[in-house]
């Protein structure tokens, strides 16, 4: 029986971090015409996933709160980075957006 319920967690945790996930990068692209990546997209999800679950279950009012932090953080880290000379998915199939770059000052 132990082993039925992780396995039915794990398909849980995996159905609800994919569409965290998708629907992140969907806003993302629509509304601020970002791209972002799955994998930086995904490891910020994995951060928060547990206290997705907890909350859920515990606290749904603050759920909202929780996947707007997450929306925050994958803006803010989950862009997609740029080869140079190499093309995006986007550039191929034409799809506007922009790409934010800020420069940063190392210490010498």
């Amino acid at each position: 029986m132990s082993a039925l319920w992780k396995t039915y967690f794990a398909y849980i945790r995996l159905i609800l971090s994919s569409s965290i996930i998708f629907k992140m990068r969907k806003e993302l692209l629509e509304n601020y015409e970002l791209e972002g990546s799955e994998i930086k997209s995904a490891q910020v999800v994995k951060e928060y996933i547990k206290k997705i679950y907890l909350n859920i279950i515990n606290k749904p009012s603050q759920v909202t709160k929780l996947l707007i932090d997450i929306f925050k953080c994958i803006k803010k880290n989950g862009r997609k980075t740029r080869k140079k000379g190499k093309k995006t998915l986007f550039d191929i199939l034409g799809v506007c957006h922009h790409y934010q770059e800020k420069t940063c000052e190392f210490a010498a």
